[in-house]
């Protein structure tokens, strides 16, 4: 499966545009948990080569909500196991980085 071109979303507020990624693929059902996933563990690759870690990150993975059982769409049981492994393969990506060692590993 080719990887879905990442697409532009806008800020939902003035405030939020300095801090939000914009070329993400949003909430579009279409598009698989690990896909965003996978984004999620680039953008921490290019965090830890840069060592600027936001204090707060906000993730969707929307496939929990499942599309029912629509024409064409996977099943929800599909779904909910796209989004288990999807969140499953970012905190194992997330959880060994240095910039989370105080947060997740204290020191002694």
């Amino acid at each position: 499966m080719a990887p879905t071109p990442l697409i532009s979303i806008r800020a939902g507020g003035e405030s939020l545009r300095p801090i939000l990624v914009t070329n993400t693929v949003g909430w579009d059902m279409n598009v698989p948990d690990v896909f965003r996933a996978a984004a999620i563990h680039q953008r921490a690759e290019g965090i830890e080569k840069n060592g600027n870690f936001q204090n707060l990150v906000i993730i969707c993975l929307p496939n929990d909500h499942t599309s029912g059982t629509s024409a064409g769409a996977p099943t929800p049981a599909a779904q909910v196991a796209d989004n288990d492994l999807a969140f499953g393969k970012m905190v194992e990506a997330l959880s060994h980085k240095p910039f989370l060692e105080g947060d997740l590993h204290p020191r002694d």
